[in-house]
């Protein structure tokens, strides 16, 4: 979804360019040069997004814009690896709130869950030390992830209660 967006506005601004400038290698350039601030800006928007969230304070519900920012993050995931999803089964999901806590095989398997479960109201748990990286651990806060100490047994029975 934002690669594709992104990469549409390069397109046309990269023929704006050709088509007032007449020259043909201003199309690649104008093309990269777009793509690449475009990319930063974005990128740039969502640090600053991020630089304000709190993360001591509990999260009571999804944030619809730090939504928007973990699934472009999914999709371009996705989008560069080339994984393709099939997904059967989603309509048996319930409409309101849910847990969602899946054993995982790989480091893949959360950022595709993540993508499939978009639709839902869900929330995830998640190793604390995620929680320490400085963007994704901040939207993941506000995107309504838990926060699992893995040797603390009380702090995980506290955390799913």
């Amino acid at each position: 979804m934002l690669i594709k967006g992104i990469s549409v506005i390069s397109a046309i601004a990269a023929l704006a360019a050709y088509v007032f400038a007449y020259r043909l290698y201003f199309v690649p350039l104008t093309f990269i040069a777009c793509f690449l601030i475009l990319l930063l800006a974005w990128a740039l928007s969502c640090v600053i997004c991020t630089m304000f969230v709190d993360k001591d304070k509990p999260c009571k519900k999804n944030n619809p814009l730090f939504r928007f920012y973990a699934n472009c993050i999914i999709d371009t995931v996705l989008q560069v690896l080339r994984v393709k999803l099939h997904v059967s089964g989603t309509e048996m999901l319930p409409d309101e709130k849910f847990l969602f806590v899946g054993n995982h095989r790989s480091s893949m398997d959360p950022i595709i869950e993540m993508g499939i479960l978009r639709k839902y109201n869900t929330g995830f748990i998640a190793k604390r030390e995620l929680f320490e990286i400085p963007v994704i651990g901040r939207i993941m806060h506000k995107n309504f992830c838990l926060s699992l100490n893995r040797g603390q047994p009380r702090d995980e029975v506290n955390t799913v209660i």
